[in-house]
């Protein structure tokens, strides 16, 4: 099975890159102004594709999301079968296509990685996406799907979710032992694993004794507000979350003099 050049260039033109533009890979994807990554975003879609298929059909994850960057950042990051970090091998693949200027360099980096990794191309793939709240999120999920569809991938897109939920999902996707695939399934084991660890720590008539656990949390106007109030219920016996920046629905307020990296600096 060959390429569908065609498709894949009318889907190229939609997506075009800043010739001046450099980009890299690293340990946490791309990241940077969310006006620059419309290119970058649907190359990573299609580099999603050729994982999956490569990984024998596995589920592959998107993630787009910049963390603790300001409200304009954005970025996206791929999770491999297991849950996984995307394989090192696989970084310089996703550099090398972020930097294609012309549609023929383009296709050029794609044949090499099918080519390289004796990928089968008549393999079905099947990619999950998530975002967290910012304001760019819905635009740049249309640019993973642009990618996705370009080489007749299937994907699933999970909507607002945090990053660690994401890496669960995968690996649930592709492991049923591992958990439900599904939002609540994540809930149902984070929650199951504390109270078993509560368990092993605790006499079960000391855990009895205990009426609730406080915790505060900054969710620095972000995603993890939402995660926290729907993983509240599954805890609601044993914590007490109290959340503070909580506007994750206000994506201008992201990470604005809260969060982790705002409270290192006054520390320093």
């Amino acid at each position: 099975m060959s390429l569908p050049i065609s498709q894949l260039q009318s889907y190229f033109n939609l997506h075009p890159k800043d010739k001046t533009d450099k980009f890299v890979y690293g340990t946490a994807g791309f990241r940077m102004h969310n006006s620059k990554l419309d290119s970058i975003v649907f190359r990573t879609g299609i580099l999603a594709v050729l994982r999956s298929k490569f990984s024998h059909s596995q589920t592959i994850g998107i993630m787009i999301t910049a963390s603790h960057n300001p409200p304009e950042d954005n970025g996206i990051k791929m999770v491999d079968p297991m849950g996984e970090m995307l394989n090192q091998n696989w970084e310089s693949f996703a550099t090398r296509l972020s930097n294609c200027n012309k549609f023929n360099e383009f296709i050029d980096v794609i044949n090499e990685i099918v080519d390289s990794n004796n990928i089968d191309l008549s393999k079905p793939a099947k990619v999950i996406i998530a975002r967290d709240s910012r304001d760019s999120g819905e635009r740049l999920l249309k640019c993973v799907i642009d990618g996705i569809s370009s080489l007749n991938g299937d994907y699933q897109d999970f909507g607002l979710l945090a990053t660690p939920q994401l890496h669960y999902l995968t690996r649930a996707c592709n492991d049923s032992s591992f958990g439900k695939a599904t939002e609540d399934g994540y809930y149902e084991k984070l929650s199951g694993s504390f109270i078993s660890i509560l368990e092993l720590w605790n006499a079960p008539k000391e855990i009895a004794d205990i009426k609730s656990i406080d915790i505060t949390i900054d969710a620095a106007n972000g995603i993890g507000a939402y995660a926290i109030g729907k993983l509240s219920p599954f805890l609601k016996d044993i914590i007490n979350f109290t959340v503070i920046n909580s506007k994750y629905n206000e994506p201008s307020a992201l990470n604005v003099d809260c969060g982790a990296d705002f409270n290192c600096v006054l520390l320093l």
